[in-house]
């Protein structure tokens, strides 16, 4: 990850690098952005894999508009995540 910006564990914010992990424990909430003018690369790895969940994603998102704030809530219902 490039310079961005990492949430995670009771609202802390976590500035990351190029080179830097960072590891989100099971049930934290998360999220992240790019706080830089420079493109930013991120690299996910999930432990059990969410493939399913994130080729829906991509297809919600590969639409001419954005999906609502409801239809990725009851994506995300579906595999078992909660907004934080």
């Amino acid at each position: 990850m490039h310079a961005g910006l990492f949430r995670a564990l009771d609202d802390a914010e976590l500035t990351g690098g190029a080179g830097d992990f960072l590891l989100v424990p099971r049930g934290a909430a998360h999220t992240f952005g790019n706080s830089s003018d420079s493109p930013a690369r991120l690299l996910v790895l999930h432990a059990p894999a969410m493939d399913a969940y994130f080729e829906e994603l991509h297809k919600l998102w590969a639409d001419s508009e954005p999906p609502s704030r409801e239809t990725e809530l009851e994506l995300m219902s579906r595999y078992g995540m909660e907004p934080g």
